[in-house]
């Protein structure tokens, strides 16, 4: 069991030695969270979200196949694929329609899907392939400099101007990830 506790606040994090079991439990007085995720996320949400998604895939008669991925990204097997690090708190979903017009198709009832409060435990992106180099996300900012805090600070400010723009959907840092 691992916990940790603070001004009233508290969470305990457990997982079997023995089973695929893990319990989290956690009690906040003071602080909302948005929705998010992050290393720390158990193998088990991620995995439950996953099989959340293909309830939606299963029976679509659009889509060819479809792969999932927990815990990890799918092989590149394709160049301008980004290769994903292994990581419990990440899950990738590799559908292949059965041609363009299916394709959008299915993006649009993902994105509607997701949109309308499907899969809410989990930061989602539906994307095609990218041709070109790796991207992993349209828009990308790096802030660098020598003092940590004052880089993480001016990095947050990025972001609240990135997050004004209409057409950008949930911005996010992977700072505290690290």
């Amino acid at each position: 069991m691992v916990g940790m506790r603070t001004n009233g606040d508290w969470s305990e994090y457990w997982r079997s030695p023995d089973y695929p079991l893990e319990a989290m439990h956690a009690h906040f007085e003071r602080h909302v969270y948005a929705r998010h995720s992050h290393e720390a996320y158990s193998f088990g949400v991620t995995e439950s979200a996953v099989k959340k998604a293909e309830t939606l895939l299963k029976d679509d008669k659009d889509i060819a196949t479809y792969t999932a991925y927990v815990g990890q990204g799918s092989p590149r097997f394709w160049l301008g694929l980004s290769p994903q690090l292994p990581n419990e708190a990440f899950a990738e979903i590799v559908i292949v329609a059965k041609d363009v017009e299916a394709r959008e198709r299915i993006k649009a009832r993902l994105e509607k899907s997701v949109h309308d409060g499907m899969l809410t435990e989990a930061r989602v992106r539906v994307d095609r392939f990218n041709f070109g180099p790796p991207v992993g996300f349209p828009v990308q900012f790096r802030v660098i400099g020598p003092d940590a805090n004052k880089v993480r600070d001016i990095a947050y400010q990025v972001r609240d101007v990135v997050r004004q723009n209409p057409n950008v959907t949930e911005p996010q840092l992977d700072w505290n990830e690290q």
